[in-house]
């Protein structure tokens, strides 16, 4: 992947190569965008090769983990958690609200950790004219729009049993949930027999208004990641 400066047009050029030892190389590449091109060749031995630019592909997969991030949010807010309150009873609104949560909050967690790492990679390899200070603002901006975010929501229950249930979340606790189990599921079913509408509608205004906040905050993080790769065109 190499950064180019041309016209926002899908353009096609020759690519030719040369490598002592190796023969020769030919193929076509293409300029998608004014700020990035690929461009693939055959050589003669038959192999198929794509040239990429470290650099951009960690940016490019950053920026996409983040817009991710941001649509899980926002339809978690908008479309499933108000579908809930059509269930028919409260347990299973408990019970599927729970799920969604869990789910939710794994998979948003998982791409947070792939988009910072993704940048955190770009930011590191980039020689030192190329370190642009928007990387690290998206590191930060996606970090507190999902661990931030996630502790404020429930602080209420301390920070080890915070963290302790983030790991389980993430999906490196699963011994510890084999063990508990049984545990867990004596306790559901005598949960259940307490469980009132009213009470699983106060969970899911508050788990509403915290996917609604890591939208928008990861939100911003997808702008300034738009907005910089839209700028990495300038020499």
């Amino acid at each position: 992947m190499s950064l180019v400066s041309s016209s926002p047009s899908i353009t096609p050029f020759y690519v030719a190569s040369l490598s002592p030892g190796h023969g020769h190389s030919v193929g076509l590449g293409f300029q998608l965008h004014r700020s990035f091109s690929f461009s693939f060749a055959l050589g003669t031995s038959g192999c198929f090769s794509i040239m990429a630019c470290p650099i951009t592909v960690g940016k490019f997969v950053g920026t996409v983990s983040l817009g991710l991030l941001t649509g899980l949010s926002y339809s978690s807010s908008s479309i499933t958690l108000p579908s809930l309150k059509l269930l028919p009873t409260s347990v299973n609104a408990s019970r599927a609200l729970h799920e969604v949560k869990r789910l939710t909050r794994k998979h948003t967690l998982r791409l947070t950790n792939i988009a910072n790492g993704c940048l955190l990679f770009s930011y590191g390899i980039s020689p030192k004219h190329r370190q642009h200070p928007y990387l690290i603002w998206m590191v930060v901006a996606s970090t507190f729009g999902s661990y931030g975010l996630d502790y404020w929501f429930h602080r209420e229950n301390g920070i080890t049993a915070w963290l302790r249930s983030l790991v389980q979340d993430i999906g490196y606790g699963q011994c510890t949930r084999r063990k508990t189990k049984k545990e867990d599921d004596l306790v559901v079913v005598e949960a259940e027999e307490n469980i009132n509408g009213e009470s699983v509608e106060r969970e899911m205004a508050t788990e509403r208004r915290f996917q609604r906040a890591k939208a928008v905050v990861s939100g911003l993080a997808l702008a300034m990641g738009i907005v910089g790769l839209w700028g990495d065109k300038r020499p």
